[in-house]
């Protein structure tokens, strides 16, 4: 007689249909709340928004505008905000005729918005190539940083 001669018979005292049925309902739970979670940052405001006036460019333009929407999600007045545009390639898209440019809002109040305007365009004394150029916009409002990102097509 043995340790391993016994017949072990392990007896549940819960149904294990009903602990499977629990187990789903708290997997079901833990996804839709994280697809809540997920799904409220799309419905936010955005603190920049931005779109380019004309894209893409074809071989005879030179420029285009990119009209950019400065937003103060912040819940505080802004002052001093900075708002910075550059083209990952800046030596071949120019933001207002140079590298990069920044602009600025002395006052922004809370949940005010302000329209800028930057001249986006083809560096003339470089041959800039057809495709696609990643241009990064950057601000800083009341100690939160946002950046947001538009693609110039050039054909």
């Amino acid at each position: 007689m043995g340790v391993y001669d016994k017949k072990l018979d392990v007896k549940f005292p819960v149904d294990p249909k009903k602990v499977l049925g629990a187990v789903i309902i708290i997997v079901a739970l833990v996804v839709i709340s994280w697809i809540v979670l997920f799904t409220v940052d799309l419905f936010k405001p955005m603190a920049l928004s931005a779109v380019l006036s004309k894209n893409p460019l074809s071989e005879g333009d030179e420029s285009t505008v990119l009209d950019l929407v400065l937003l103060n999600v912040t819940g505080e007045i802004a002052k001093n905000v900075e708002v910075t545009v550059q083209a990952e390639d800046y030596t071949s898209i120019l933001v207002d005729a140079d590298e990069f440019s920044t602009k600025k809002v002395d006052v922004l109040e809370a949940g005010a918005f302000k329209k800028l305007q930057f001249d986006v365009r083809k560096n003339p004394v470089k041959k800039v190539l057809p495709g696609s150029y990643k241009i990064n916009i950057r601000t800083e409002i009341n100690g939160q940083e946002f950046t947001r990102s538009v693609f110039l097509v050039l054909q």
